[in-house]
């Protein structure tokens, strides 16, 4: 897995049906992409997101980060199956969606990135708002409140 340049894999974890969450940094304008959140490479590095799924398919594959230089160390699924990334950036316009610090404030900063729902990672074009997003984002969350509810 990886590009022309440097790319480095910090971190794997594998769900219940199998599925490979791959973690890390790349310095490569070709690093695979699909179904991206963010098809291209912004920065010097930028974190990235790798799925495949247990038929050895990548099924999602997506730069994350702004114009410095970003990496991602972890990444773990939970028993919701959200997908979460950590790591450290060095960007001041990272896309930055319901944080908790929504400012760049230093030489260097920290980001977790959840993603909502790995069974339909969806496809970001640049026409869809932040609105519409969010909404998505609300949907799910509602969803699985309810479900909650039921199965407690």
């Amino acid at each position: 897995l990886g590009g022309s340049t440097e790319d480095m894999i910090w971190d794997v974890e594998v769900d219940f049906e199998d599925s490979i969450f791959i973690t890390g940094y790349t310095g490569s304008n070709d690093f695979l992409t699909v179904n991206p959140f963010q098809e291209n490479r912004s920065g010097s590095y930028d974190a990235f997101l790798t799925i495949i799924d247990c038929n050895d398919t990548v099924v999602y594959s997506s730069y994350l980060g702004g114009s410095g230089s970003d990496y991602s160390y972890a990444v773990d699924v939970s028993g919701e199956m959200e997908v979460y990334i950590a790591g450290r950036t060095t960007s001041d316009d990272m896309t930055v969606e319901d944080a908790i610090q929504e400012s760049y404030a230093g030489s260097m900063g920290s980001f977790i990135v959840r993603f909502a729902s790995v069974s339909e990672i969806p496809t970001f074009t640049p026409e869809i708002t932040i609105g519409i997003i969010a909404a998505l984002v609300l949907i799910v969350i509602v969803l699985v409140v309810i479900l909650k509810k039921r199965g407690g």
